[in-house]
């Protein structure tokens, strides 16, 4: 069976700068050929493409830095080529565009961090909370190790019982990975009956929240002692 290819943000973010640049290259020629055509090598080592190329011809997989790092030596030193036809201001104005168009490639692909979380199941018996079965997808760039917290809210909105769940954060979840686990916290007891929102966020490591997701219950457990 094929394997299906992970399409990430900086995936998309290549194709989008790679055919931006070989327009301006193309623009360029009629300024500096030498430079439209730097551009234009420039924005071509950066699609995806070229990095399969070059791994099937040679058996080489040229990193996303060292792309990142040929393009902007290239595109810089074609932009500067093409631009010398121009004086004053416009040199600057040139010059200017250049350097927020590389600040703003730099920060845009950087890895991110993002995923995904269903809750399958909320189990309660004898009026307590049991394991919660969720599926959790690592839909960003970078691995990290699941943690959890676990709330039950009442439908008044007040928080009835909430804590971290029980031995998480061991596994690392890798980008594009999907799995299915049961968390569980101790102490969760419902005092009466009624619906309840069962809310579980994913954090990484260091506490950030990268989702969220709720899940409604019903506890019916306390009726059966009352006495008519």
């Amino acid at each position: 069976m094929k394997k299906s290819k992970h399409i990430g943000v900086r995936f998309v973010l290549a194709w989008i700068f790679g055919v931006l640049f070989i327009l301006v290259g193309a623009v360029s020629l009629a300024d500096s050929v030498i430079g439209g055509l730097l551009i234009i090598l420039g924005a071509i080592i950066i699609l995806p493409p070229f990095g399969e190329f070059i791994e099937k011809k040679y058996h080489y997989h040229p990193s996303g830095w060292l792309k990142l790092v040929l393009f902007l030596i290239l595109v810089g030193i074609g932009t500067s080529l093409a631009s010398t036809a121009h004086y004053g201001a416009a040199e600057v104005t040139t010059y200017s565009a250049s350097q927020e168009t590389t600040n703003t490639i730099k920060k845009l692909l950087q890895k991110v961090k993002g995923g995904t979380i269903i809750i399958d199941k909320a189990t309660v018996t004898l009026g307590n909370l049991y394991p919660i079965r969720i599926t959790i997808v690592n839909a960003g760039d970078v691995s990290f190790k699941p943690q959890y917290d676990i709330y039950a809210i009442d439908s008044s909105g007040t928080t009835v019982c909430e804590g971290s769940a029980l031995f998480s954060g061991l596994e690392i979840l890798k980008p594009g990975e999907k799995r299915t686990e049961e968390i569980q916290i101790l102490g969760c007891i419902f005092n009466k009956d009624g619906d309840y929102t069962i809310e579980v966020d994913m954090l990484d490591e260091d506490f950030n929240k990268i989702a969220s997701a709720e899940k409604m219950i019903t506890v019916n457990f306390w009726g059966q002692f009352e006495i008519n």
